[in-house]
Parts: C-alpha cells; structure tokens; sequence
C-alpha cells in the first residue's frame, strides 16, 4: 500500500485490505493510519496492532523452515501466476480513460516482471550498501490465456466489465467483486478502475487458513474478496516499450501493482505499520529499521535519513524498497528475505498455493531457422511430455538480452513467425516457447537464437558465390571470391528445420565439395554462415 494508507490488517479472522491513497501535484495533508477506523467499521471492534499478525508470521516461520529441509533444487523453480485484469469502465473506446488499451495491461505485466525478478532497468540506482541484500522472487506473471470455463480468452488476461458507475469507493468495489471474481485458486485477480478519494489501489494479504487454532472468518475469508485494486491511472508503466498511456507522473512505472502484489504475496511495508516504534517492522532483517515510509520522496531520490539512528548498527532508510510510499522513480528492489518470504506463501497459503499446482513440464528442443526467400523465422519444437497441454506460447525477444514479448499461442509444434523486420539490416531475435494448461503455464524452453542477414541476394552477388551442379545427385561444389573471410561454416537443414549435415569451409580461397548423396531426394535448405553474416540457398537433390 503506498502513500495516504488506509488498510485491514486481519489474518484467518480478519483479512488485511491495503489502500493505497494518491496526492495531486497539489498536495493534500498527509492521513494518518486508518487501521482501527477501517476494522472498526468492518467488525464493530478493535483488534490491537499485531495480535493476528503474530501468529500469521509463526505460521510463516514454520513454513519457510519445513521449505529449508526440502531439496535445494525447489529454490530454482520459476512460479508461473495466471493474471485477469477486469477493467471496469463506464464505456469509452478502448484505450480512451478508465477502458484501458491491451498495451497498457501488458506493460503493466511486463513491470512486474522485471520489477520480481531484478531486471528492472534502475537496478544501479540501487544504494551499494543495499545491493548485497537485493533479491530476485523468480516470479512470472502471464496474461490468462483460458477463462473460468476453459475457453480461450479473445484479449489475453484481460475481462472488460461495463459500468454506468464512473467513481468507486472501497466498499463498491468489495460489493462488485463476486459478481466479476474468477477463480483465485487459478488466477491473480487485478481490478483496474477509477479509484475515490485519491486511493492508488489496496490488496489483500493470503489467508493462513491452516495456522493452528484459527479459523477463517467466513464472512470475508472466501473466494469472493481477493487480489489488488489499482487506479486506471497508476495501472501500467512508461518504460517498458509498450507505448506511453496517461499515467500519474510520480506514478507511471508500475511500482504501485508491484507493491500491492507484494502485499498480496505476503509483504507488509518497511516499517511495518508503525510510524512511531523501531522495534516493530516487517519481519525482515535485511530491510533496515525505519519509522519513515519515504512519502513524497521524488526527483533526484537523494536521501540518507536515517529515522531509527538510535538503533545500534542500524542503515539509512531504504526508500528504494518496492514496499517503501516513495515515487516510482526511486523504487528499485526487493530483499533477499522478502523474496523468500512470497515464494513461502505462494508455495504454502490458501489459495495462492493452488494457483502453481498442476504445472505442466517444458517443451524440448526448441530450434529457429531464417528463412530468406520468405523472410521468415520456422520455429519447431518437441512437445511437452504432460497430457495437460493444451496449447504452446511463443515468444520473442527483439534484441540481445531483451524482454520477451508473446507473440502467437499454437496447438502444434511448429510455427513460423513473418512479424520479423525486412531484412535490409541485420537483426537477431530470441525465442522460447511455452507448454500450457487450462490452469498454468511451464517453464519456458530452452532459447533459439537466429541473425537475419543484409540482403542476401546483393550480398551472395557481391561476393560471386557459386553452387554447381544443381540440381545435384552425389556432390556439390561451392566457390567465391572477395568474401573476405578464411573460413566459413556450411549447414544443411531440410524444410522443417532440422539439421542434417554442417561441415567447415576453412579455406574459401579453394572450392568447397559437399556430398548430399545420403539425402533423400528433394529440396532442401544450404545455410552459409561467418561470424557476422549468414546466406542460404535453394539446393535440389535427385
């Protein structure tokens, strides 16, 4: 919850509610906490701080201790989390006001991303005397693919809801939640809407439902009120090159989604809900002691305050944290410990533990082969060895080192991608694919890398190669001249893409013979390649 907030702070019997409460470039008077108010009014009494939040970190302790005595090989596993964002809009054109466009969910998806998994851009923001603690949660969030009855969802991760309501309070929202739920043992629930009284977004935390001794409140532990409310205008980010949306200025990288679905993974803020007391934080002993949650902290995001000095060996605030109020600008990690924390309670919490359940396994071998004469990229793969596949995901990334980008959803084991540039400059794609269920996503495959190459047809003219006889039965000969390299690698692949034959052509000052009288007779595919250039050609064998 970030900046103005006002929440729940209730596990089993009382759900914890984050608000996360904004300020125009006019800013209002800072709100002080709101948390015995809120719960007040929700169950006519006031529970003390920490008095169900003690047992709810026990639980948690337990439960990070029996994940410590498993194989280590547990800590490697990527958790996949079906997203559906319900954009709840009063009927305007898509991607006009609260009916935000596709971009604007996905960029927001895509912060989260490199946000959870530390490859986020602003990585060396981070203080030095942080970055040892920095950690990585090896969380990936996707865009739901199949809905609540199996069918295949026509905008990835996104349910459109209309609305004659422009303005939603808390309590609206809780109210149209079990009529536009889906499954929160299947999926993360996001509404997206126009927030009042200058809220930002609230989640809610997971339900210890099997701590010893309690028992969820029926009423508001259900299925019916789960996930994160976010502003339409705090929803999305600027920078992760999915277009530029009317974002809050403070606001537009996506770190408000980021803090709530930390909320909703199990994180509490920095200074663990009290402003007023060192000795009570967020159950993390790599984020320092703090009474400051770094409100309206901007710009330069130059800060070395120090609020719990008097706490001996005790760091400067870490305003950089995601759980931190601080603008978007300065947000740049999470912790070892909180990383841990969230994947315990993915891996152990009602509900969210469902959502990873029923995993299918990777597709294998994944190969990427350019196509000239097409100017295509023919992608094969072997399917995945689980019964539960329903379809495989492809995606691309569009540089070295980029961020992948879905870009089909198939039923087979083969693709080919023609959305790639006009080969008139070199350019190198990365792909992988995707095995996926109804309920989940696998593990990405292994990654197929491929270079386009600077047209072909000048560049193969240019340097007189030559291919004879061809047609062919037996042998090949290939000669140059002026190409400018001493060797060069030879490879023969059929129409589908598998390779067949690769050899090394080391000295291009001599011909070059190759025998294709093994292959069946037909087409197939001769890929010449040096360190930065690669032809192919047609070949014939009869």
């Amino acid at each position: 919850m970030r900046y103005f907030q006002s929440h729940l702070t209730r596990f089993a019997y009382l759900i914890p509610v984050f608000l996360l409460l904004s300020v125009n470039a006019f800013a209002q008077a800072e709100e002080p906490c709101r948390t015995a108010e809120v719960n007040a009014r929700r169950k006519g009494v006031v529970i003390p701080q920490g008095k169900t939040s003690s047992k709810f970190e026990q639980w948690l302790k337990n439960r990070k201790w029996e994940k410590a005595s498993r194989r280590k090989s547990e800590d490697e596993i990527v958790f996949n989390i079906p997203v559906i964002v319900h954009i709840i809009n009063f009927g305007e054109e898509i991607g006009v006001e609260t009916n935000i466009s596709a971009a604007q969910v996905y960029s927001q998806i895509t912060a989260m991303n490199l946000d959870f998994n530390r490859l986020n851009l602003d990585t060396s923001k981070t203080p030095d005397i942080f970055k040892s603690v920095a950690g990585k949660a090896d969380f990936y969030f996707r865009p739901a693919l199949y809905d609540t009855l199996n069918n295949l969802i026509e905008e990835p991760g996104i349910n459109r809801y209309f609305s004659e309501d422009r303005l939603w309070t808390v309590e609206e929202i809780e109210n149209l939640m079990p009529a536009t739920i889906w499954n929160p043992s299947r999926y993360l629930n996001i509404w997206v809407a126009n927030l009042s009284s200058n809220n930002i977004g609230f989640a809610y935390y997971p339900v210890g439902a099997d701590i010893d001794g309690l028992t969820p409140d029926l009423e508001f532990s259900t299925e019916q009120i789960d996930g994160a409310v976010i502003d339409y205008r705090h929803f999305g980010s600027n920078f992760t090159g999915d277009g530029t949306f009317d974002l809050a200025n403070r606001y537009n990288r996506g770190r408000t989604t980021t803090h709530e679905v930390g909320h909703w993974l199990g994180l509490r803020h920095t200074w663990g809900d009290d402003l007023f007391d060192c000795s009570i934080d967020d159950f993390c002993a790599d984020t320092p002691a703090t009474r400051a949650n770094s409100s309206g902290i901007g710009g330069d995001c130059a800060n070395e305050n120090n609020s719990c000095e008097e706490v001996v060996g005790d760091l400067p605030d870490m305003l950089q944290n995601y759980m931190t109020y601080a603008d978007d600008v300065c947000m740049n990690l999470f912790t070892v410990c909180q990383a841990e924390r969230m994947r315990t309670v993915i891996a152990s919490a009602v509900r969210r533990k469902s959502i990873i359940e029923n995993t299918p396994e990777a597709p294998l071998a994944l190969t990427a082969v350019y196509r000239a004469s097409g100017n295509d990229i023919l992608l094969n793969w072997a399917a995945s060895p689980s019964n539960n596949v329903r379809s495989y995901l492809l995606e691309r990334a569009d540089s070295l080192g980029g961020t992948f980008k879905q870009i089909a959803v198939v039923e087979g084991t083969a693709f080919s991608d023609n959305t790639i540039a006009s080969a008139e400059s070199e350019k190198t794609y990365t792909y992988r694919v995707v095995a996926v269920s109804t309920k989940n996503f696998s593990m990405p495959s292994n990654q197929a890398q491929v270079t386009t190459v600077t047209s072909l047809n000048n560049f193969f003219a240019e340097n007189k190669f030559e291919i004879y006889p061809n047609p062919a039965a037996e042998n090949i000969w290939l000669s140059t001249k002026n190409v400018g390299v001493a060797c060069l690698s030879i490879s023969i692949y059929n129409l589908s893409g598998k390779l067949l034959a690769t050899t090394l052509w080391e000295n291009t000052n001599e011909k070059k013979e190759i025998n294709i009288s093994r292959f069946p007779k037909g087409l197939y595919l001769l890929n010449i390649q040096s360190e930065n250039k690669s032809l192919r050609k047609k070949i014939v064998k009869y």
